[in-house]
Formats: structure tokens, C-alpha cells, sequence
């Protein structure tokens, strides 16, 4: 039927002034829709494949009343496991809502942490919100009084005094405090009372003179009472050289078709091989179906689909595990700043492994704060300063305790998933990402110090 062989074209939709995610998305389905239907030569079978961003949503809906595959490689939805919905829609995205939520839920068990305090930043890329909204959603679903949820959002793009709101009241209510966003952000969250010209009586005072975790004590305290959830980094020396060069022509084309140069110390973000990644597996699946089934209708793009479900399958840059829904899993890992035994600095160090099928593993012991342990899911001497003056005596390790968000006996867990700059460019930014926690004093703007309030610009 086929002679064995395909003629595969290969068309490029592209318009080099849509820069971020909802121009994409709000003029992505016209554009798809036409050049579907303009075509003079109907082909016997099409593929959309696509990076994805909010704009994926809408072509599931294309794809799926066209009975065409969709492979998305950067993005995916938990409504992809609704196959009345999205039967044809595949993702190879490395970040999927439903191990992110279940290292969360895991950490939550495993240190009987019940009352969460959950933020999500509206201002980064669309992912993070998303996997707030679920991971909300999901201990919602939780016996009734398991867990007290608050689920807050900001928008740092909008609001750059967003930190006072967020900390006062997550003082008030909690000591776990999950925080969805882009680094930057969360860097101003751990700024904000650390600086020498603060004052409040909610928070203390604290004095980050060095700005380096190296050499300052109570910045380095503090960002030891933070964990990390990001993706494994488990590269060999094989596949690493094909990423850096997939990563130079991905800088080389920004610049060339889009007029977007990256900084020095600006990362390419893991999508690049995801979408990578979606190609080569759409190209395995299409030899393998040919081989063993030559007389399979190409034009069945449900069928097709499915031939995606439960493998493993290996390609140059990464082993790519899709699930019974055709949506990829990958290895996440936690991370924690470690103080060397022998001398002053810390270092980020990776202290437990979620493989993407599989238990947590822990790798290497969490350096707690407070020395002893994970905190207490809440302060046996009250949240407020009030109740803590009244029932704990001065110096209780329950009362002077530093933390990362400088709240007494607390944890902040952050999603950081994206080591370069967002890849939605939903602004454009000039962060040295691969140092965040570095704070560099010189890119503080002070201006006249408000009593309780935040100084940063």
C-alpha cells in the first residue's frame, strides 16, 4: 500500500514577532487550521508536533476532530489521561503534573507535614500554576481533615511587594510553605527580611552582610531551611555531547529567526530536548508500525496514538518512559544546600531521587536547620509572636530559630524546574539563574525604609 516507504514533508508554522506564550495561543488554531485545510495534496497521514505552551489545550481539539496525532514537547495537561478528550494527544515533556504532585504528596507524608501553605506566581510560565492548582486539587481529594490547605496566588510581574502579604500570612498558619515559580521570584521571597534595613517584630531582625552562603552564617542558615524539586540531571557522556550541540544551534536559531540573543550565563531550558526527543519517537513508532503491521491505516491517527502507550523508548538525548495515556515520565530529584564538614561553604546538593516509576530514594541526608530534624508541622508555642513570648521562654530553639523565610521552625519547598530563563518568555529577564541563591547587593535598589514594610524596587 505504502511501497514501503514514506515521502515525508516536513512544514514549519512559525511567526517570528508571537515572542510569548499568549500571542501563540490566541492565534496558534488559525494558523494550524489554515494550513490544514489549504492543502492541495492530502497526505496519508499528518502529525502536529509541537513545543506546546497554553496554546496545546486548544490544537488537543484540532487534533482530536481531525483524528490526527498531536506530540506536544513541552507541555502536557492532566486532561491528557481523559482519552474521550485527547485521544490522539502524546507529550514528552519531562514535567507532568502527576509525579510532581506525588513527590509533594510523598514529602508531606513522610514528614507528617498537614497544614500547607501553597503559592503559585502567575507571572512564570504557565507549568507552574498549573501544577499549584493540582497539587491543591489533589489533597483536596484527601479524607476529609487530613490536610488544611491555603492556596495563594501572586503575580510578581505586577506586584513586586508581594512578599510581606505572602509571608505575614503564612506566618500566621503554617510552617510548610510550597512555592511554584520562577527562581528570581523566590529569591525575593528569602531577600525580603534579610536585609540589614528591615525591621519587624512579626520577623526580627536579620543581617545578611556577605550576600554569600559561603561566608555569611545566617544567609547560610537560612537557605539550608530550603528544598528543591527539580528534574534529574542523569546525562551520559554519550548523549551530552549531542545536547550541547542541539543546545548551540537552539541559541544559534533564537537568534537567527526570532532576534533573541541569550546571555552568557543564560541556560537553555530542558525543552530543547524534549522536543528533540518527540521527533525521534515519533519517527521510531512510524518505523516500527510499518515494519510490523505494513497494511496499518496511517490516516487512523486514535490508532496511532496508541501504539505510544506503556514503552520505553530510547533516543540520543533521553530515554523517554510514556505512561498508559502516552504522557512521558521523568526522574525528578530533591535538592537541599549542604554545609561542608570541613570548612564554611554549602553547596547544592541532590538528596533524594522519585524515579519515574518508583518510591523515593534517598540519596543523602537533609541537613535540618535546626540540627535535629525536620520541623513540627506546627510550633508547639503557637504561630504567633504573641503566643510564643507567652508560652515558650526566651531562647527556646522553638522561638529563636532563622529560616528560610526568616518564620520560626518553617520549610519552604520550591519547584524550580527550569534552569535557564523562562522558556514561555512571558518577560524577559537577565538573571544569573545558574547562582541564584547568590545575592548580589549591587542589584538592590534601597529606598527610604518603611517600618514592617518591603524595601526592594
Amino acid at each position: 500500500m505504502y511501497r514501503d516507504t514514506f515521502d515525508i514533508t516536513h512544514t514549519m508554522l512559525m511567526n517570528p514577532d508571537w515572542m510569548d506564550c499568549q500571542t501563540v495561543s490566541h492565534n496558534c488554531d488559525d494558523m494550524v487550521a489554515k494550513y490544514f485545510y489549504r492543502r492541495t495534496r492530502l497526505p496519508n497521514m499528518t502529525a502536529l508536533i509541537i513545543p506546546g505552551c497554553t496554546d496545546a489545550a486548544l490544537l488537543n481539539k484540532l487534533a482530536a476532530q481531525w483524528d490526527v496525532l498531536l506530540l506536544t514537547g513541552a507541555v502536557t495537561d492532566p486532561v491528557i489521561h481523559d482519552k474521550r478528550l485527547t485521544p490522539t494527544w502524546i507529550s514528552t515533556t519531562p514535567l507532568n503534573y502527576i509525579s510532581v504532585v506525588s513527590l509533594y504528596v510523598t514529602l508531606l507524608e513522610r514528614y507528617r507535614w498537614s497544614t500547607v501553605h501553597i503559592v503559585g506566581d502567575l507571572a512564570a510560565s504557565p507549568f507552574y500554576s498549573a501544577t499549584a492548582g493540582a497539587l491543591s486539587d489533589a489533597l483536596s481529594r484527601m479524607p476529609p481533615g487530613r490536610y488544611q490547605i491555603l492556596l495563594r496566588w501572586i503575580n510578581s510581574a505586577a506586584a513586586k511587594d508581594f512578599s510581606q502579604v505572602v509571608l505575614d500570612e503564612f506566618r500566621r498558619r503554617s510552617r510548610v510553605f510550597l512555592f511554584f515559580g520562577h527562581a528570581a521570584s523566590l529569591k525575593t521571597l528569602l531577600i525580603y527580611v534579610g536585609l540589614e534595613t528591615f525591621h519587624n517584630l512579626a520577623f526580627g531582625k536579620f543581617s545578611w552582610n556577605e550576600f554569600d552562603p559561603g561566608v555569611d552564617p545566617i544567609l547560610r542558615k537560612a537557605v539550608r531551611s530550603l528544598l528543591l524539586v527539580s528534574l534529574a540531571t542523569s546525562v551520559t557522556a554519550k548523549n551530552k555531547t549531542i545536547i550541547d550541540d542541539l543546545e548551540r544551534q537552539w541559541i544559534g536559531l533564537s537568534r537567527e529567526r526570532y532576534n533573541y540573543s541569550y546571555s552568557l550565563t543564560e541556560k537553555v531550558p530542558p525543552y530543547a530536548s524534549s522536543c528533540y526527543a518527540a521527533v525521534e519517537i515519533f519517527a521510531q513508532v512510524l518505523n516500527s508500525t510499518i515494519a510490523l503491521e505494513p497494511w496499518f491505516n496511517f490516516s487512523d491517527g486514535k490508532s496511532f496514538a496508541r501504539r505510544f502507550f506503556n514503552r520505553t523508548l530510547r533516543t540520543t538525548v533521553a530515554d523517554v518512559h510514556l505512561d498508559e495515556a502516552g504522557e512521558r515520565h521523568a526522574e525528578l530529584v530533591l535538592r537541599a544546600f549542604v554545609q561542608d564538614p570541613e570548612g564554611p561553604n554549602i553547596s547544592l546538593t541532590d538528596v533524594a531521587l522519585m524515579p519515574s516509576r518508583g518510591v523515593l530514594l534517598e540519596l543523602s541526608p537533609i541537613q535540618w536547620s535546626n540540627g535535629h530534624g525536620p520541623p513540627a508541622n506546627t510550633p508547639k508555642c503557637g504561630y504567633s509572636l504573641e503566643e510564643q513570648l507567652s508560652t515558650c521562654p526566651s531562647g527556646s530553639s522553638s522561638y529563636d530559630v532563622v529560616v528560610g523565610a526568616s518564620v520560626s521552625c518553617g520549610m519552604i519547598l520550591a519547584l524550580v524546574l527550569m534552569s535557564g530563563a523562562a522558556y514561555f518568555r512571558l518577560r524577559k529577564s537577565r538573571y544569573d539563574w545558574s547562582n541564584w541563591w547568590l545575592v548580589n547587593a549591587k542589584l538592590l535598589i534601597l529606598h527610604k525604609p518603611m517600618r514592617g514594610l518591603s524595601i526592594m524596587s
